[in-house]
């Protein structure tokens, strides 16, 4: 058995296409191994699927968060800052499970479409902490807070544009 010179999964010595990644076997040289495809490794999917279940299930929770901002935005003294702040939030969070389905089928559009979400995503808990700003109590639980969604949310961010998980999608 060789290997493909694309992918790096196992294929048959006389396959023209990969039966995985679909591309063609152009090899010059016959001696189609492992070490030559080290430097070509598709990374690893699995690390990919776990990233964008935990980014739907972020998502749900930023949506149940969306949802509580319109439910108490009627008793609060910001009133429909909140209302619109909660529509925000649900709309920014759709985009990110939109990118984290995209992702999952491998497609680099995936990518790009929950980056856009989740740089908009915090944009807006910037804003809505900003809101808070007033007193010494107030900033801390406000700064508190928001760190609590916007650091792994960042994190993702930079992870997802990661070489071993770019690697993945087409």
């Amino acid at each position: 058995m060789q290997h493909c010179i694309h992918c790096g999964l196992e294929i048959a010595n006389n396959a023209t296409f990969c039966s995985s990644c679909g591309k063609r076997q152009d090899e010059v040289n016959p001696s189609n191994n492992l070490d030559t495809v080290e430097t070509v490794n598709r990374g690893n999917p699995t690390f990919l699927t776990t990233l964008c279940i935990l980014t739907l299930v972020g998502s749900l929770i930023g949506i149940y968060r969306g949802l509580l901002y319109q439910t108490f935005a009627s008793g609060s003294h910001f009133g429909n800052a909140e209302y619109i702040r909660g529509w925000l939030y649900v709309l920014v969070n759709l985009g990110t499970i939109i990118g984290a389905i995209v992702l999952l089928n491998k497609k680099s559009l995936g990518l790009y479409i929950y980056s856009v979400s989740q740089v908009l995503y915090l944009i807006l808990i910037i804003w809505a902490t900003s809101v808070y700003f007033g007193d010494k109590y107030t900033d801390q639980l406000a700064l508190t807070i928001s760190a609590f969604f916007f650091l792994p949310s960042l994190a993702f961010l930079i992870i997802y544009w990661t070489k071993p998980i770019r690697n993945n999608l087409q």
